[in-house]
């Protein structure tokens, strides 16, 4: 496979009438992201709802650097993310891994993007590597404490999403998408070391390796004005309704267990961490993920624009 990966960088409008007040500050993280020293990737700037002016000037500052995805219409950034690489498969065809960037993330350490691809190492061990923000990382809330440079997340244990790589495998296996896009606010990151898992592969988080983040710089969940815990995307019922089923026992998944909501079954899992059988990995499957007559990305209003 030629292409290494593909970055993209995820921005929102939603919540702010005036987004060009946030221009500069996209340009220094889109800035900080073309000058990596890891020059085998291609970068997407993935925008939803922002204003024809910001992307105007984006589009004019970065065409000969960066593909655009423009999304109109109030989605999570679960499914602009997902679907501005669908577009950019099509185009390019599949990459080794996707890397997710959040829009207040500045890479200040120009090796940040070669170290986590020389660490995903083709997806040998790990579905998901992922670094260190200056803040809002989530280890307390989590009860994790890094002891070491490449910390292994635990089954059952999350950091929040600011920079991380997503093996292929990942968007091979749930239907060409990365993010699970059930959901409709927080709580997506909980499912990633269960996804690793399904996969019988690890999440490996580089504590040493650190971006500037600005924290909620285009708010959070802004399409569902903040959100709660427990809500999806487009179906009826919460989170809850799904992860207590049947099907959600027999898999093992747990949900939220810092917050004491539902700890993973570890009978269901082998000394490494990885499933027993294949429960876990048809419960993601069938439940985390949005089928096509539930929510159809292509009847979204949209635009891929190819760089110049």
């Amino acid at each position: 496979m030629n292409n290494k990966l593909l970055i993209i960088y995820n921005i929102c409008g939603l919540n702010c009438p005036d987004d060009m007040s946030r221009y500069d500050s996209y340009c220094q993280s889109i800035g900080s992201i073309i000058n990596q020293d890891f020059s085998d990737h291609r970068l997407c700037i993935s925008s939803c709802c922002n204003s024809v002016k910001l992307r105007s000037h984006l589009q004019n500052k970065y065409n000969l650097s960066c593909d655009f995805y423009f999304n109109y219409e109030s989605v999570p950034v679960n499914i602009t993310l997902n679907h501005s690489i669908q577009k950019c498969v099509e185009k390019y065809g599949e990459f080794a891994g996707y890397v997710y960037i959040d829009s207040g993330c500045t890479l200040n350490d120009d090796s940040i993007l070669r170290k986590l691809y020389e660490t995903y190492d083709g997806g040998r061990k790990y579905a998901m590597v992922s670094c260190q923000a200056n803040n809002d990382v989530g280890d307390h809330e989590w009860g994790i404490f890094f002891d070491k440079e490449l910390y292994e997340v635990p089954l059952d244990k999350a950091l929040n999403l600011h920079v991380q790589l997503f093996d292929n495998e990942i968007y091979k296996t749930f239907n060409k998408k990365i993010l699970p896009d059930i959901f409709a606010s927080f709580c997506t990151e909980g499912s990633f070391s269960f996804i690793c898992s399904a996969l019988k592969k690890k999440w490996a988080h580089l504590c040493q390796l650190y971006v500037d983040h600005k924290k909620s710089l285009d708010g959070a969940s802004a399409c569902m004005n903040g959100g709660k815990h427990e809500q999806i995307f487009i179906k009826k019922g919460s989170l809850l309704d799904i992860y207590f089923s049947e099907e959600g026992k027999l898999s093992g998944i747990g949900y939220e267990s810092y917050r004491g909501i539902l700890p993973y079954d570890k009978s269901k899992f082998d000394k490494d961490g990885f499933p027993l059988n294949d429960s876990l990995l048809n419960f993601i499957k069938n439940n985390l993920y949005l089928k096509e007559d539930e929510f159809s990305y292509n009847d979204m209003s949209y635009e891929f624009i190819e760089r110049l």
